[in-house]
């Protein structure tokens, strides 16, 4: 799994960005999908008309006769996984929530598989990409969606079990940090210890989109719709928005620039939150070490998926840029006192 973050500047540019990183689809995975796997899973699911690559990132993903495919290797999900997550965005949308909502096939299941590959469909969502500046409307209607998942989500099991953060290929620093990079690695041990003891009562911890940048929702008028729910996991509220806490503070061209845009997003944001959720369920007291858990992550996937030494990805340029030794040092991406919110 792959938390990706999309800076609203690269949107016009989405479509290339699987090229300017390692994919996370292994080679020999990629390679045994064949067009004739691939055409014996759409007539499976029932689905033709004129395809198009939405080039996924760590799965198959097209788009066909107005709906989305979804193709996936059992190494990067496994059935029960899938089905975990199809539930938990089921029923997110029969509650009211403005998600692209997966269709069930006509055999009533929502997956049809094949030599390991699972696929899956999904409604088309309508709307298009945001692009920078972000309206504010856009950042409070934001907010609304995000409180309507958490308020849903609050004590909400699915049969089929997901990951907690604690399992999240994302967290397994060790995994993807350079060892020689002891001290980072040590950074990032004494903040999991940290995690580890903050509460997971269903008020505040529960399943959540943990990747609802802008590069996984539309915008049609006042609706936003999400999609792109692969990486859902059991994990607190307010780490949903430490990951776009992170995504909004590197828009800043300067470095003295980020607290003004946070503040900005945060007040946006929360103001749009309160009206379907309690904002005490973000913990916003703890959202510094949230926000050094989506950090950290970033950091990894950069070193697993992405040349260092040739970063074309701007994100990840802006923020890797002499980021080393202020990780290393403890000196927080966003200085700023959340309780105050």
């Amino acid at each position: 799994m792959v938390v990706m973050l999309v800076n609203p500047r690269e949107i016009a540019n989405i479509d290339n960005f699987s090229s300017q990183v390692k994919s996370a689809v292994h080679q020999e995975v990629r390679q045994a999908f064949t067009d004739d796997i691939r055409t014996e899973l759409f007539r499976l699911l029932h689905v033709s008309g004129e395809m198009s690559d939405l080039e996924g990132f760590e799965n198959f993903v097209y788009s066909v006769g107005g709906q989305v495919v979804r193709v996936t290797h059992e190494s990067n999900r496994t059935e029960e996984q899938l089905l975990g997550e199809l539930e938990f965005v089921s029923m997110l949308s029969e509650q009211g929530a403005s998600v692209a909502a997966p269709i069930r096939l006509p055999g009533g299941n929502f997956i049809e598989s094949l030599e390991g590959y699972h696929a899956c469909l999904f409604e088309q969502a309508i709307g298009t990409r945001i692009r920078q500046p972000i309206d504010d409307a856009v950042i409070t209607s934001w907010g609304e969606a995000i409180g309507l998942f958490h308020r849903l989500a609050s004590g909400f099991k699915p049969r089929y079990p997901r990951q907690d953060w604690l399992a999240d290929d994302n967290h397994q620093f060790h995994e993807r940090i350079p060892a020689e990079q002891e001290l980072i690695l040590a950074r990032a041990d004494e903040l999991m210890a940290v995690l580890k003891t903050l509460s997971a009562d269903p008020s505040v911890f529960g399943l959540i989109h943990s990747d609802a940048h802008p590069g996984n929702f539309l915008v049609d008028g006042d609706k936003l719709t999400f999609f792109d729910f692969d990486d859902c996991l059991y994990a607190w509220f307010g780490y949903d928005l430490a990951t776009l806490v992170f995504g909004i503070a590197l828009l800043a061209e300067e470095e003295a620039d980020r607290i003004a845009e946070v503040k900005k997003f945060l007040d946006l944001f929360l103001s749009g939150y309160e009206k379907r959720h309690r904002v005490e369920a973000l913990m916003l007291d703890h959202m510094s070490d949230l926000l050094r858990l989506r950090e950290f992550s970033f950091y990894g996937v950069v070193h697993a998926f992405m040349d260092v030494n040739n970063l074309e990805y701007d994100t990840a340029q802006r923020y890797m840029t002499g980021r080393q030794p202020l990780l290393e040092q403890g000196v927080p991406l966003v200085d700023l006192d959340f309780s105050g919110y």
